[in-house]
């Protein structure tokens, strides 16, 4: 199941400009990790983890490029001062989107761990059980010498 491509936003380049502060690629950057973060989501919820790796990379790219304006915004708040009141308004919302986005992200990132973390216990147990040292009959045999093959049913056992 190919997970299908939502990202509608393109950065031309991740960068944080040598002449300052960039209202307008601040808000790309913002709507592009949402949009990445949205993918990632829906990857997670269909267990295609090779999509979300793919998607890694210019996760962390775009988040350094968010914390340089943050840094930069701390340095000097006013910078902001110069912007139009719709522009303001407009990353306000792209802002109060990319936290949505983050917190679904984050709920799914932590059931998709559950899971995985649930996988390897059993695992764990089915291996160590199988490996465990058997009792001997009164010709000196063990009851382990018959079958070493393991065979694990995860819907039965999770």
């Amino acid at each position: 199941m190919e997970t299908q491509n939502i990202s509608m936003h393109e950065l031309p380049h991740i960068e944080v400009p040598a002449h300052g502060f960039d209202l307008e690629e601040l808000m790309d950057a913002t709507a592009r990790l949402a949009d990445l973060l949205e993918e990632e989501t829906h990857a997670l919820q269909a267990m295609e983890l090779d999509a979300v790796a793919k998607l890694h990379a210019k996760k962390l790219e775009i988040t350094q490029l968010l914390e340089s304006y943050q840094k930069q915004l701390k340095v000097n708040p006013d910078m902001l001062k110069g912007s139009g009141a719709g522009k303001l308004e407009e990353f306000s919302k792209l802002a109060d989107d990319l936290t949505e986005v983050m917190e679904e992200n984050f709920r799914r990132t932590a059931v998709a761990r559950a899971v995985n973390q649930r996988i390897m216990q059993t695992i764990i147990e089915t291996v160590s059980e199988h490996n465990r040292p058997g009792t001997y009959n009164r010709y000196g045999n063990s009851a382990l010498q018959q079958d070493l093959s393991l065979s694990l049913n995860l819907n039965q056992k999770a």
